[in-house]
This record gives structure tokens, sequence and C-alpha cells, in this order.
């Protein structure tokens, strides 16, 4: 009997001209297009930190990623499976680029202990394999101790560097199968190059001796020539924050010593400035333009960047649970 209505609530529906996925289905509205944390999943410094790495990714990029967290999933939609409502919200909210559909939606729901990675129609299926490893390597380790901020800020990391990067520069994906097969191949490519190195190695090496032989740094206070350099690490670098190094140079035939202290990037600052270069590469093929094109660009630049660019999914990506 329940076959029965359902089948005669979808033929008034289709003689109404209604869609019953149009009338099932609800979607939760944005106010940010980079995180959306309805659930108060993200510490504040985590959500800082994600939201300056995907700004500078759509930016230097034009790749659009945006974070969604939900208390539940099925308070908007309880007959859909999850897959197909996160493909209902990332086509609704139109994310990533209109032409190139390069948008990139990372939905978790914390009631039902679900996640997906929802990626535009732009990437080729081997894209869904990458997801589905950040997902099982950086996501759910976390949210399995509870730590929901910590792993969406390490898989947001991930994503940009594995799947969205990648995209822009025209690169495969990242996989742990990919790598798996293409292992045997750089076995044997190392081993082509082997013996070319070997003997390049000893043409540098005496080219280096007589070098060295004829830059030998003479000491400051005993005149003899031996001075040596050493680079050391203080403080290695993390995540978020930087380290520092030290450059020591001594005289085995003294005491002369000098030190010198430096400073050195964290991975997170270091990713950027990956970012920015690529971006300034970029960036220099179109710095021709008029400055009449170059004002209807920044016109549209700020009438758009509270709002995505109508990018749309077919369903790919990957999903885990915890």
């Amino acid at each position: 009997m329940s076959i029965l209505r359902s089948l005669l609530f979808s033929a008034v529906l289709f003689c109404a001209g209604i869609p019953a996925q149009t009338l099932a289905q609800d979607i939760p509205d944005y106010s940010d297009i980079y995180v959306n944390d309805y659930a108060d999943l993200i510490t504040p410094e985590d959500e800082s930190e994600i939201r300056q790495s995907l700004s500078e990714l759509k930016e230097n990029t034009g790749v659009e990623v945006t974070v969604l967290t939900l208390h539940s999933w099925r308070e908007f939609e309880e007959r859909a499976r999850f897959e197909a409502f996160t493909t209902g919200v990332f086509n609704a909210w139109g994310i990533g680029d209109a032409e190139q559909n390069n948008g990139v939606l990372i939905l978790v729901a914390q009631t039902e202990r679900q996640m997906r990675i929802e990626l535009g129609s732009g990437y080729a299926p081997d894209f869904d394999l990458t997801a589905k490893e950040v997902i099982e390597t950086k996501f759910l380790p976390h949210f399995k101790s509870g730590n929901y901020s910590r792993g969406i800020a390490n898989g947001t990391s991930a994503v940009i560097d594995r799947i969205a990067l990648p995209l822009s520069r025209g690169n495969a994906p990242w996989s742990k199968a990919a790598y798996q097969r293409d292992k045997g191949q750089r076995i044997l490519t190392f081993f082509k190059i082997l013996g070319a190195s070997i003997i390049a190695l000893f043409v540098s090496i005496v080219a280096l001796v007589r070098q060295a032989r004829r830059n030998r740094i003479r000491c400051p206070e005993c005149r003899k020539v031996g001075v040596v350099t050493t680079n050391e690490v203080l403080t290695p670098p993390s995540e978020t924050k930087g380290g520092s190094d030290v450059e020591i140079k001594y005289c085995p035939a003294c005491d002369y010593k000098t030190t010198r202290t430096y400073a050195t990037l964290s991975y997170q600052a270091q990713r950027r400035a990956a970012v920015r270069r690529m971006a300034h590469t970029t960036s220099t093929s179109t710095s021709t333009s008029s400055s009449s094109s170059s004002s209807s660009s920044s016109s549209s630049s700020s009438s758009s960047s509270s709002s995505f660019g109508g990018g749309r999914s077919s369903g790919g990506g990957a999903s885990g649970s915890w």
C-alpha cells in the first residue's frame, strides 16, 4: 500500500509539473564562500587559517574550495542519499568556475558521522581516488578522536595540495595507487641514470676540490687556511609556525668561532609561497590588458567576491564515515 501511495504521489507531482526532488530537498544557504561552520566544529584559529588558505587559492588559481559543517544533513533532506544531497548543495550554490567546473565542496555532518568531498565535473575520475585517500588519512583519524577542527584544517590543506593545485597546473592527481603503478618505472629510470650520475659525480667532486683549494677561507685571527662552515637546525618548522637554523663558522686551529641565526618558513607558508610563484607566472601573461578591461575586471571581481562562480558537479568525489 505504501508503494502505491508513493506512485500516486509522484504521478500527482508529475501532472502538476513539480519535480519531486525539488519539493523534497531543502538546501542550506551560505553566508561565506570559504567556511560555513553551522555545526560549530572549527576553532576560530583553524577557521582563520582555512579561510586564508582558500582565499589565496581562489585569488591565485581561480579554484573555489568551500567547507560546510552541519549538525545533521537530514534536517534538510530525509529521503535522499547523502551523496545526492551533497551534489544538490554543490549545484545549488554553484561552486567553481562555470566553464571549468573546478570547484570542491567539503561537507561534514556531525550527527550522521558522515563526510564527503564533492568534486566539480571538471575533475577526472582519478581525482575520486585521491579524495578517498585524503578522507581516510587526513580527516577521519582526527574525527575518530573527536578533534573535528584539526581534522578539517589538515584535510582542507591536503585537498588544496593533492586535488586543487594539481588540477590548476594541469597535472594528474596525487594518489597512493598511482604512486604504486609508477614505482617500477621510477626504479628502472633510476638505474638507467645511475651510471651516468656516478661519472658526473666524480667529475664534480674533482672540480669542487680544485675550486676549494683556490677559495679556501683564511681565519681572521690565526691567519691559517681552513675555516669550516656548518648549518644546524635549532627549531624545526611546523604546519603553522616557522623554525630557525644557525650557521656556524669556526677555525680548527684556534678558538675563532662565529654564529648567525636565521628564520625558516612554516610548511603552510612554504605552500603559500609556491602558490604565489605559480600565480606570478600566470599573471605575467595577462599584464598587457588595457586599463578599461582592467576596470571592468575589477568591478566584476568585487561583485562576485561574495558568491560562487556557477560551477556544476555530476556526482564525482568520495565519502567517508567514522
